[in-house]
């Protein structure tokens, strides 16, 4: 059982949530499904630049646990826009370091647009990266 956070921009929560529910049907635990809650306040009409400083401040420790979490980060790169994702990209690797070790796994898949993406598995496409990620198991 592999504990898995992926890491998205949350104007792609849908495609990110699909990608979640994809590692739950192969058997992966998710640390922390963001998207149920970025969804949810879209759909009562409260975009993320409208959130209280103390919504702000629990996803954030929540997130931030769940990364702490995860035996594998990842990291669904938007096709525009975001910056959330590469803050937990950020902290994975600095477990990784900190750990001494190869914990978290990371992946990043999609337009990947930072140096960091030498540091981590690659893929062109979130379809590659789900199947390695499934191998991993």
């Amino acid at each position: 059982m592999t504990r898995i956070y992926v890491a998205g921009a949350s104007a792609e929560a849908e495609l990110c949530q699909s990608w979640v529910r994809r590692l739950e049907a192969a058997g992966h635990v998710i640390t922390l499904d963001w998207t149920v809650e970025v969804l949810a306040n879209r759909a009562l009409g409260v975009p993320d630049d409208a959130l209280s400083w103390k919504d702000r401040y629990d996803y954030a420790h929540a997130d931030l646990a769940a990364v702490l979490a995860a035996d594998f980060l990842w990291v669904i790169a938007p096709a525009s826009g975001g910056c959330g994702q590469w803050v937990e990209l950020g902290i994975a690797l600095g477990l990784r370091e900190t750990r001494m070790q190869y914990r978290p796994r990371i992946a990043v898949s999609g337009p990947v647009r930072t140096i960091f993406g030498a540091l981590v598995d690659e893929y062109t496409t979130h379809e590659a990266a789900f199947a390695a990620i499934t191998v991993a198991k």
